[in-house]
């Protein structure tokens, strides 16, 4: 498990006087009512995640929030101890979850890290991609976090590599289709503009 760094953007977990700040929770079957609640408020491709026990409680909770409330963390985290707190509970996720983390940071974030996230969460797609069993649920939201590589703006080409790397290993896999990874991070955090880059950058290296 590679050591904390700087290098991870902090996303301050939420407080909670059940929940651990820096070991993720990940509720068991059977869930609470209050688990599931919160589950059958999720995405379609989180929901289906969260039903295999892969996402911890503090996840499922900033997945609850708004793009607005995010930038407001972020731009109000002044705390450095609640900031290596998240260090740590990310890097005591699971491979999965910890690319899910890395992901909602750069699907809500613009700003001069972005590039650093995107950098991180490829490494975690690539960490994850050598796993020997993921369900289909795991694999779908691995293809998101891919697509969020591919298709997040970089007009400094500042991640061209990271971005060959996962390409090859998607035309190894046989899934570097846009109709396809396009479907499946609808069921995620995606937007229209995104839809757009990932077409364009797709049908550029595939043409």
């Amino acid at each position: 498990m590679t050591p904390a760094s700087s290098e991870y953007e902090p996303l301050t977990p939420p407080v909670s006087p059940r929940l651990s700040p820096t070991m993720p929770n990940y509720p068991r079957h059977p869930f609470s009512p209050d688990v599931c609640v919160t589950i059958s408020r999720l995405p379609e491709g989180f929901r289906e995640l969260a039903l295999t026990g892969h996402l911890s409680s503090q996840l499922m909770r900033r997945l609850s929030i708004t793009r607005s409330q995010v930038v407001h963390l972020m731009a109000t985290a002044t705390n450095n101890d609640r900031d290596q707190d998240w260090q740590s509970l990310l890097l005591a996720s699971n491979p999965i979850e910890r690319m899910t983390w890395l992901a909602v940071l750069v699907y809500h974030l613009r700003s001069s890290t972005y590039i650093s996230n995107c950098k991180n969460l490829a490494k975690t797609v690539m960490e994850c991609a050598q796993m020997d069993k993921r369900s289909q649920s795991q694999s779908q939201g691995l293809m998101w976090g891919a697509s969020l590589v591919l298709a997040t703006p970089d007009s400094e080409k500042s991640l061209t590599r990271e971005r060959e790397t996962l390409i090859r290993k998607m035309q190894t896999c046989n899934q570097l289709s846009y109709e396809d990874m396009d479907t499946v991070a609808q069921k995620f955090f995606w937007s229209e503009g995104l839809s757009v880059s990932l077409e364009t950058i797709l049908r550029h290296r595939l043409r």
